[in-house]
């Protein structure tokens, strides 16, 4: 895995304070989360975005099943236009001139304990 944490940290060390880090972007007052469920079953989750408005992305992710259906798409589009990434993954490279996605590892510093 590719970050600031994961160079030179053991594992028993990296993630405790990755969850950190993660408790600070969800605890940040400019977070906002986009949830996609079914309309007739709002408890069956489909995917979600996190973001900070107007350029940052944390995280976007749909279930396996539902994927192929334009669902990131929408959360996307819900939140943002073009946006630079605090995180990232194989399946982010692929995606990412469609949705006009870069990855910016500075952004995760504001966020690290």
């Amino acid at each position: 895995m590719d970050g600031p944490f994961s160079l030179v940290m053991p594992k028993s060390t990296w993630w405790p304070r990755w969850h950190r880090v993660i408790e600070n972007i969800l605890a940040d007052e400019r977070t906002r989360t986009v949830i996609a469920c079914l309309g007739e079953r709002p408890d069956q989750l489909m995917g979600f975005a996190c973001s900070r408005p107007p350029d940052i992305l944390h995280w976007v992710y749909v279930k396996q099943a539902f994927r192929g259906n334009g669902i990131a798409r929408e959360l996307l589009h819900a939140r943002l236009g073009r946006a630079f990434c605090s995180h990232w993954s194989d399946a982010a490279s692929g995606v990412a001139q469609r949705f006009g996605l870069s990855y910016d590892p500075r952004i995760i510093k504001e966020y690290q304990p």
